[in-house]
C-alpha cells in the first residue's frame, strides 16, 4: 500500500509541475497520430548581462583602485611575485596584469585617492 501512495504522490507532484509550466505559456500542435498535443512553452535561457557588466566594471574598479594606491612599481613587484608562485597564483597574476582599462581606472582615481 504504501508504495501506491508514493507512485500517485510523484504522479501529483509531475501533474502540479506541469500546470506551473503552463502558467508561462503553452504550444499546441497535431501529433503524426492526429492527436492535439499541448505543451508548456519552454522558457528560454536569459544571460544576466547587467550582472555580469557590473561584475566586470567592480573588477577593473578594484584594479584601478590597487593600481592607484600602490602605483606602478609595487604593483609590478607583487605581480612577478606571483608570476614565480603556484599554478594557481601564475593564474592570478595574469588575470591581475595591467591593462589599459586598469590604467585609465587608476589615472583617473589616483588624484582622488591622494
Amino acid at each position: 500500500m504504501p508504495n501506491a501512495f508514493t507512485s500517485f504522490d510523484k504522479r501529483l507532484s509531475k501533474i502540479d509541475h506541469t500546470r506551473q509550466a503552463m502558467a508561462r505559456g503553452y504550444t499546441s500542435f497535431v501529433g503524426s497520430d492526429g492527436l492535439i498535443v499541448i505543451r508548456p512553452r519552454r522558457r528560454p535561457l536569459r544571460l544576466p548581462i547587467k550582472g555580469i557588466a557590473l561584475m566586470a566594471l567592480g573588477f577593473f574598479g578594484l584594479k584601478g583602485m590597487m593600481l592607484a594606491q600602490i602605483g606602478l612599481e609595487g604593483y609590478s613587484e607583487r605581480l612577478t611575485t606571483l608570476q614565480n608562485g603556484t599554478l594557481v597564483e601564475q593564474a592570478g597574476a595574469w588575470i591581475m596584469q595591467v591593462e589599459p582599462a586598469t590604467q585609465w581606472i587608476a589615472s583617473n582615481l589616483g588624484p582622488i585617492l591622494h
